[in-house]
């Protein structure tokens, strides 16, 4: 089925063509100026060219349908949420991902069963990312839209990866850069182990691990993710992106091991402004302060000061 859009009201804000059993797409040039979003979810698209004049869309879904292309330009609009998920053969003949760097504002992407050998580059505002079941081998490449002069933090807090074929996740470089991420789902790969770096960001809690040939981890880890990322930090030193430190977990130990007390008294070192820095950062993760039972007779002014300087930043 054609479905030709050239009568359409230009002035509509949202079309759903969904479930329409459309194959072909077509509109008059800028017709669309004030659209921001468009629905193509469940036809039999095969391609899909630029409908031209995009310049308010921001939502896009494209999932299932046989797309075995589209026109990059769509990239380009200010898109906030992408789905081009369920088209099998979308990215198949690729051996770079797609570009999604100039999409600065885009907060989700949804690429699962694309086809997909080879990471997308995605802008660093992009906060959920949903990859599974593809062919990913690697995901080095994933941060590399990042232009000049951009703080290397990005905002990422969904990484979705479940049912690829990774054999290793990327180094410490990597995840240095990702000092929001909540949730990891690697699933279903062929991984052995796991980076170091997990255990120093605070907000992680979901570490979905299952379904890999694990020989550096213990099976009763994998479940634990507290005690997990307990383990790996115990591993070697984790250095996070110049000027991000206080953005990630100390390395275990910082508090305990030689001497205490000067540890614990040079500013900026080890000992208790580590452990202080590090209940402020799951604070902020959880909504939760937890102070131990007999630990504290009130709560100490130096974790006060780490609290306030962490509202203010």
């Amino acid at each position: 089925r054609e479905v030709d859009l050239s009568g359409w009201p230009g002035s509509l804000r949202e079309v759903d063509l969904s479930r329409n059993a459309i194959r072909i797409l077509t509109a008059a040039p800028g017709q669309w100026r004030g659209l921001a979003r468009l629905d193509l979810r469940e036809n039999r698209l095969e391609s899909l060219e630029y409908l031209g004049g995009l310049e308010g869309l921001r939502h896009l879904d494209l999932s299932s349908n046989r797309l075995e292309e589209i026109d990059a330009a769509y990239y380009d609009c200010p898109l906030e949420h992408l789905n081009v998920s369920d088209n099998p053969r979308l990215y198949a003949g690729d051996d770079r991902g797609p570009n999604l760097g100039s999409c600065r504002t885009l907060r989700t992407a949804e690429m699962e069963r694309t086809g997909m050998k080879a990471a997308p580059a995605v802008p660093p505002a992009l906060v959920r990312l949903h990859l599974n079941n593809n062919r990913l081998r690697s995901v080095d490449d994933l941060l590399a839209a990042a232009e000049d002069g951009e703080p290397p933090e990005c905002q990422l807090r969904e990484l979705h990866l479940k049912g690829n074929a990774l054999a290793q996740l990327p180094s410490s470089a990597f995840w240095s850069r990702l000092p929001h991420l909540t949730a990891l789902d690697v699933r279903n790969n062929d991984l052995e182990t796991l980076p170091a770096a997990l255990g120093h960001i605070g907000p992680l809690r979901r570490l979905l691990l299952e379904g890999n040939p694990y020989r550096a981890i213990r099976t009763s880890l994998v479940d634990d993710v507290a005690k997990l990322k307990t383990t790996l930090r115990h591993k070697c030193e984790f250095r996070p992106a110049p000027g991000m430190e206080h953005l990630f977990l100390p390395a275990e130990g910082d508090d305990g091991d030689g001497d205490a007390g000067a540890s614990a008294s040079r500013p900026g070192g080890g000992g208790t402004e580590d452990r202080y820095r590090r209940m402020v950062l799951d604070a902020c993760a959880t909504g939760t302060l937890e102070l131990k039972p007999g630990e504290h007779a009130s709560v100490p002014p130096a974790l006060l000061e780490a609290l306030s300087r962490r509202e203010g930043e």
